[in-house]
């Protein structure tokens, strides 16, 4: 076969995105005593990108989703069949009909240069303050923390290069109408809503047309998150004149929303792309939690230290119920420098927003 040159998609495509990011963040507190210690902290952050990449990848199956690609380059209006007027002659005699409607069909790949590059313009907002009380108390051996913190981050992006599958679909289906000898698009409710053959052969010959097909694309996300908590850890009495036992325990409140919404055509796997439905959850979980480290032995003869250790977790989600995890092990140092552990544990992962309430996606 004779090869068209191929396309050097590289030649359009950053080495490193371009990001504009602007910081701010500050922190305070004010020390009433020891025991009692206000603070605030917050951050703000704004990023910006703008991207692109080369034209889109055409193939006719991503235009006539509907018939698996098969593309008709003749059609009947009024009982009559027409050709399409912009296809070749080279083209038409070769083609087939392949599905049995009685019109001959193709299928295709473009690059869709007409529409320029794809585009990205993304903007992002993230906030966050936090607050609480913390201090020392019972000669010092106990510290305490009781904190509360918001964040929220929103997102939107906008993109462009891409293409209404349904419009595209009627702007192929033209054909030259034998009154006023001008081509035009072949569905009379779509000639209604402004449609405009599209010319798929030649460099640029879809120009005129893009206007009428292509589509913006757009998503909107957004995160939340609340937490409330407090803890409280400390050394306890000795045993066998080792260190003191090691103590912490607390509590967590957890509340998280999240949601990611496209543009209707993507939702609905209208354009180019994959079909991406919205995806919006929330969640809350309680938690409690329980640390210990006990030393038995310090400072002896081939025991630096020799210690048990264990913690607990109990988390109740507002979408899986109930969920237990715990460690526990020892830990043995002959010499300072030298440090030998054994452990147990059991660990449990949630699942997140979008695992729980993403919509059905296309993976094609």
């Amino acid at each position: 076969g004779v090869s068209c040159g191929g396309f050097n998609r590289s030649d359009y495509r950053y080495l490193a995105v371009p990001v504009e990011r602007y910081v701010a963040a500050g922190r305070a507190n004010f020390e009433v005593s020891d025991a009692f210690n206000l603070f605030l902290e917050g951050n703000y952050a704004k990023t910006k990108s703008n991207t692109f990449i080369e034209a889109f990848p055409l193939s006719s199956d991503r235009v006539t989703i509907a018939s698996g690609g098969q593309t008709p380059i003749e059609t009947r209006v009024g009982g009559v069949t027409y050709r399409n007027p912009f296809v070749p002659d080279a083209i038409f005699n070769a083609a087939t009909d392949t599905d049995s409607d009685g019109l001959r069909d193709i299928f295709f790949d473009r690059r869709l240069a007409d529409f320029g590059p794809r585009t990205t313009r993304a903007s992002r907002d993230l906030f966050r303050i936090a607050g609480g009380v913390n201090g020392k108390f019972l000669d010092n051996r106990f510290s305490y923390e009781v904190y509360g913190i918001y964040g929220k981050a929103v997102e939107n992006q906008t993109g462009t290069g891409q293409f209404d599958s349904r419009k595209f679909t009627a702007a192929l289906n033209s054909y030259r109408d034998p009154v006023t000898n001008q081509i035009v698009c072949a569905d009379p409710a779509a000639r209604a809503a402004g449609c405009i053959p599209a010319n798929i052969y030649g460099v640029n010959a879809l120009a005129p047309a893009a206007g009428y097909i292509a589509a913006p694309t757009m998503l909107r996300s957004e995160i939340t998150q609340t937490v409330f908590g407090g803890n409280v850890s400390g050394t306890l009495f000795s045993l066998f004149g080792a260190d003191p036992i090691g103590i912490s325990i607390g509590t967590e409140y957890r509340r998280e929303s999240s949601s990611n919404v496209f543009d209707e055509l993507t939702q609905g796997g209208l354009n180019g792309g994959n079909e991406l439905r919205l995806t919006a959850g929330k969640f809350h979980v309680w938690e409690g939690f329980a640390e210990a480290v006990v030393p038995l032995v310090s400072n002896r003869p081939f025991f630096h230290s020799l210690s048990v250790r264990g913690a607990v977790r109990v988390s109740d989600y507002s979408t899986v119920g109930s969920t237990f995890s715990y460690n526990y092990g020892g830990e043995w140092a002959p010499v300072e420098d030298i440090r030998f552990r054994v452990m147990q544990a059991r660990s449990v992962r949630a699942p997140n927003i979008n695992e729980l309430f993403a919509g059905a996606q296309q993976d094609f």
